[in-house]
């Protein structure tokens, strides 16, 4: 466990990138949003980062997002909802407009 995210091609086993510097603690959950374009992660530094792929840029960093650590998110994309469950036993629904 680290805070590094690292995206592979799944089928040729390659390492394609990896985000350093995204997290500060262990990162625990990480998907692609449907478009392809971004990437969402969650971490042990209680945050959520969108990242856009294809710059390797953080979008958006939402700090605080739980009162402890954030262990799993799940986006809907057909109502722009996101959802991120902690280790303070709370779900929280996010507006992604």
């Amino acid at each position: 466990r680290d805070s590094l995210v690292c995206v592979w091609e799944a089928g040729k086993g390659a390492l394609l990138f990896v985000l350093e510097g995204h997290h500060s603690n262990w990162v625990n959950d990480v998907l692609f949003h449907v478009d392809g374009k971004h990437l969402l992660s969650c971490s042990d530094d209680r945050s959520v980062r969108v990242t856009d792929v294809s710059k390797q840029r953080c979008l958006r960093v939402l700090e605080d997002a739980h009162a402890h650590f954030v262990t799993s998110l799940c986006l809907s994309p057909h109502i722009s909802r996101m959802v991120t469950a902690g280790v303070d036993k709370e779900l929280r629904v996010w507006d992604c407009r």
